[in-house]
């Protein structure tokens, strides 16, 4: 809805490609999406990050070798929701027993990690570091595992939503939270819904 608002303003259109909103660098789109051997990153349209129509894989539910239909679970072990979910038996022994855990060690297990869309400084230090940020998370676990070109066909993936949230803070110069909540539950009265997230780094 929000990103929709903007294409009515004019803030930017639905034929807009990554590569023209600056919301990654070029050596960062040059690995997001590479379907046997060619690289689609920076065609992806807005319109095709919308319909799922991108080629990414689902960073919270499938791993660069599956996807999340393939396990009774819908989470693939590789993937973000995956890795979650085999250390959150560790993550809550470290909390309910004080001293099990040094908090270097809880802050780092998934459960507790606090999660931003992107941390550009982290990826010019380092882009193998998965834990700096969701999309650094995916661009250092999916390299090469497009599922399509873009356009071609459809897939459901969180990663564009977080692609889209990214692009509503560059345009906005706000957060995604407050975003949502003054341009659409605010307006629409929704006053038990509520956005959450944090700005990108």
């Amino acid at each position: 809805v929000r990103i929709l608002q903007l294409v009515e303003a004019g803030k930017l259109s639905l034929d807009t490609t990554i590569a023209q909103t600056g919301i990654l660098p070029t050596d960062a789109l040059a690995r997001l999406q590479v379907y046997e051997g060619h690289s689609y990153g920076g065609e992806i349209t807005v319109r095709q990050l919308l319909q799922h129509r991108t080629g990414l894989r689902d960073m919270l539910l499938d791993d660069r070798h599956h996807l999340s239909d393939e396990f009774e679970s819908g989470t693939a072990p590789g993937s973000l929701g995956g890795i979650w979910s085999s250390q959150l038996a560790r993550y809550v022994e470290c909390r309910r027993q004080a001293g099990t855990c040094s908090t270097d060690e809880t802050a780092r297990l998934y459960p507790g990690h606090r999660w931003v869309a992107w941390n550009a400084t982290a990826w010019q230090r380092d882009p193998k570091n998965r834990e700096a940020g969701l999309i650094n998370f995916f661009l250092s676990e999916m390299d090469n595992a497009g599922l399509f070109p873009p356009g071609q066909a459809f897939h459901y993936a969180d990663t564009n939503y977080i692609l889209l949230g990214m692009l509503i803070e560059q345009i906005t110069g706000r957060n995604l939270h407050a975003e949502l909540r003054d341009s659409i539950f605010a307006p629409l009265g929704m006053q038990r819904t509520y956005g959450t997230g944090a700005a990108t780094n």
